[in-house]
C-alpha cells in the first residue's frame, strides 16, 4: 500500500519514496512485461528510500513491479517556483 496512494507534483520535483516495510519494492510505471516504462525508481531495500525527478507533464499510473497489486498515481503540473522534495512511505498489507 502506498501512503498516500495519489501524487501532486510539478515538473522538475523530485519525489521520494521510503520503504517502511521489511521486504524490497521496486517503484515502476509504464509496461513491465515490455520493458516501455515512463520510470523506475529501481529496488528499495527495507528502511531505505530512492527518488525520482519528474522532467514530464502528465498523469501517470505506478505499481511495485515486486508486488503489483501496490498501485498509485501521480500527477505532473507544469513547474511553479522552486524545486521541492516529497517524502512517501509504503508497506505491504
Amino acid at each position: 500500500m502506498f501512503i498516500p496512494s495519489k501524487i501532486i507534483a510539478r515538473v522538475r520535483d523530485k519525489i521520494w519514496w521510503q520503504n517502511d516495510d521489511t521486504v524490497i519494492h521496486r517503484i515502476v510505471s509504464g509496461n513491465v512485461s515490455n520493458s516501455m516504462l515512463y520510470f523506475d525508481v529501481g529496488p528499495i531495500t527495507p528502511d531505505d528510500y530512492a527518488g525520482f525527478e519528474f522532467n514530464q507533464i502528465g498523469q501517470f499510473q505506478y505499481l511495485c513491479s515486486i508486488h503489483p497489486w501496490m498501485k498509485g498515481s501521480l500527477s505532473v503540473m507544469p513547474p511553479e517556483g522552486l524545486f521541492s522534495y516529497q517524502f512517501y512511505s509504503f508497506e505491504v498489507f
